[in-house]
């Protein structure tokens, strides 16, 4: 419950104040900490979401998951975006089912995500062309 009222808070902060949010990301890394979380899927993967978002997920081939995070810092530099929420990433095992997005390969998911009513769609559209170079899938 207080991570999604901090979070909450620290998203309206900075959707009123762009400038503001590297300084407020860093005081919520500091106060709930960082968390690594290493598990089956459907142990880690849940939690309840209060804070309204949109989000964009690509799987990659794990070896290109580096390219991939600084393709995505690339389009954040550049176009010199405030982003309240961070870039997930988690790695799987390929699989050998046809519709699936590890098909044959080993991957890496890159799910970037905008706090609902900022301004999300150049970041999107910027970092799907480096995952699509990157052989993504969605």
């Amino acid at each position: 419950m207080l991570a999604n009222a901090v979070h909450g808070l620290a998203c309206r902060a900075g959707r009123a104040r762009p400038a503001w949010v590297p300084r407020i990301n860093s005081g919520v890394v500091r106060l709930l900490g960082d968390r690594e979380y290493v598990d089956v899927s459907h142990r880690v993967l849940v939690s309840t979401r209060r804070v309204r978002f949109l989000e964009m997920e690509y799987a990659v081939p794990a070896a290109a998951a580096r390219e991939a995070l600084a393709g995505v810092r690339r389009v954040i530099d550049t176009h010199r975006l405030h982003l309240s929420i961070p870039v997930e990433v988690r790695f799987t095992a390929g699989d050998d089912i046809p519709l699936s997005t590890a098909s044959g390969r080993d991957t890496a998911y890159l799910a970037v995500q905008a706090y609902a009513g900022e301004p999300h769609e150049t970041y999107f559209r910027e970092v799907e062309r480096v995952m699509l170079d990157l052989d993504g899938r969605q």
